[in-house]
């Protein structure tokens, strides 16, 4: 009987940490002021997060905006390391709270709304990349990496 109500215990608090699982890929639809139809993916990994928006139907880039991230007492911190339409965002912090229910992300303050695309399967490659080389004539060629500028590949499952 111990065990049951151990394993049940286990089971409901494995349940409530995955409740608030941001990982993976989210999609969110909108329509801007020009009645254009827009789509925003945000995918987030461990420690770095990226969010593109574009033209729903031609795909026309419009934004990208990301940095590193965690999340504290139900809300998500973020580091904003590029910003395409906002490049005096750089550097700065955002907190924005939070809720993940079924298949939706909601952020509470503004009501946004992103529909999960995937949970970081089935990928075998998710996560944030840094690329900090390359192999030239067969000899490893190393950036430094401790500076503002880098590259990243932020890949989720199914998305990057």
């Amino acid at each position: 009987m111990n065990k049951l109500i151990a394993l049940l215990i286990f089971t409901l608090l494995s349940l409530g940490a995955n409740a608030q699982n941001l990982l993976g890929a989210w999609e969110h639809i909108s329509t801007s002021e020009n009645d254009e139809k827009l789509k925003t993916v945000a995918i987030f990994s461990d420690g770095y997060h990226v969010i593109t928006t574009y033209n729903e139907i031609s795909g026309k880039f419009i934004e990208t905006k990301g940095g590193s991230w965690e999340t504290k007492n139900g809300a998500v911190i973020e580091k904003i390391e590029f910003d395409s339409s906002k490049p005096e965002r750089v550097g700065t912090e955002s907190t924005f709270q939070f809720k993940v229910s079924n298949s939706e992300l909601r952020f509470l303050e503004s009501g946004i709304k992103f529909t999960r695309i995937d949970n970081n399967q089935p990928g075998k490659l998710h996560g944030a990349w840094l690329m900090s080389g390359r192999v030239v004539d067969g000899k490893n060629q190393l950036r430094d990496i401790s500076g503002p500028r880098k590259t990243m590949k932020i890949l989720s499952g199914t998305r990057f």
